[in-house]
């Protein structure tokens, strides 16, 4: 294990792996840093979701995990639930951004993928069936259909100023505006005269 990680972000199209002769402080600089999470991609090279497929999807995973995460932390009869976020490191489940080398690698072998969903499917499993948690998830306020929808699904749009989560036909099929935002400028509005 001795590799120059720079090669990954200065090639925007490369996902470099190959095995690259380094000095001993730098071996023992890479081997130190191996699993701390240093590398927050936006800043470092953005195109890098862009062009690497597996990157995005790992990401993407990420962000679910982060949101099964909250809603199992917060659940008093998920204990056994939270228990399983201890085995995973801190930043994994809290910014989808941040690598470390560590990550990268278990990226390019798949290797967190699968452990990811074998983690968020035990979470969701307590999540749909839980009291609780249930009642934390979202009616579709557009349809007013009786099911609960949670923002990780695919079929849901969540909006990124109050939170509040939408079927996405009907998100389309409204324009794309949020009845929710709407009723709260209301209030200020009205709370302001």
């Amino acid at each position: 294990f001795i590799f120059i990680f720079f090669c990954i972000f200065v090639n925007t199209y490369s996902w470099d792996f190959k095995c690259y002769p380094v000095s001993v402080f730098s071996y023992r600089l890479l081997d130190q840093m191996y699993t701390y999470p240093l590398f927050y991609v936006p800043d470092l090279n953005p195109a890098l979701y862009i062009n690497n497929k597996t990157l995005l999807s790992a990401r993407k995973k990420r962000v679910h995990l982060k949101f099964v995460k909250d809603f199992v932390k917060t659940c008093r009869f998920a204990v056994r639930e939270q228990v399983y976020f201890e085995s995973i490191p801190e930043h994994i489940a809290n910014d989808p951004d941040i690598w470390s080398l560590s990550d990268f690698i278990d990226v390019r072998n798949k290797s967190m993928q699968h452990s990811i969903d074998e983690l968020i499917e035990k979470c969701e499993h307590h999540i749909f069936n839980c009291v609780l948690c249930t009642a934390r998830g979202f009616h579709c306020e557009y349809c007013q259909k009786d099911q609960v929808i949670y923002p990780w699904q695919q079929n849901v749009f969540r909006c990124d100023r109050c939170g509040a989560c939408f079927h996405l036909s009907c998100w389309k099929l409204m324009s794309n505006t949020c009845c929710r935002c709407q009723r709260i400028s209301k209030r200020q509005e009205i709370a302001v005269t």
